[in-house]
């Protein structure tokens, strides 16, 4: 029994030499110096947008408010789920307007130079991605009241 002990005492007290040196062979060369790692610059990071779903329906427009940051993507997913045609209008300052259907999305008629005007029938959807540019809180309309609000912070 002693003896049998004491072999499994020897063998335990060999794995941790066994372990370092499978582990050794696994370094690269110069382990123990450490490697210097860039740090991400603004232009290695990715700049995706923050995505908001916007639904326009017959009885109002969800979410009432909606929080972003001043030179921070946004995409708005507009969707209509009412009966019938809904618009969504802004005038903010920002840069890089985008839609899938570029006609869809025009210049405010107020003669602003800046903001987007959506008009969707029942059922349509259109993704409209852009980038505040001032900070500020904005109202989306629906052509003829305020009915939600861009907050940018």
């Amino acid at each position: 029994m002693r003896a049998a002990r004491a072999a499994s005492v020897r063998a335990s007290a060999g794995l941790p030499v066994l372990a370092a040196l499978l582990l050794s062979g696994c370094a690269p060369s110069g382990a123990g110096t450490a490697a210097a790692v860039p740090a991400p610059t603004a232009a290695s990071v990715p700049a995706d947008p923050a995505m908001v779903m916007v639904t326009l329906s017959d009885r109002g427009y969800r979410p009432s408010d909606i929080a972003t940051g001043v030179q921070r993507p946004i995409m708005l997913m507009v969707v209509n789920r009412g009966a019938r045609a809904h618009e969504l209008r802004a005038s903010i300052p920002l840069a890089g307007l985008q839609t899938e259907d570029p006609a869809a999305a025009t210049p405010p008629a107020s003669g602003g130079t800046s903001g987007f005007d959506v008009t969707l029938g029942p059922g349509q959807e259109i993704d409209v991605s852009f980038t505040p540019t001032a900070t500020g809180r904005y109202g989306l309309s629906d052509g003829a009241a305020t009915v939600s609000a861009l907050v940018v912070g």
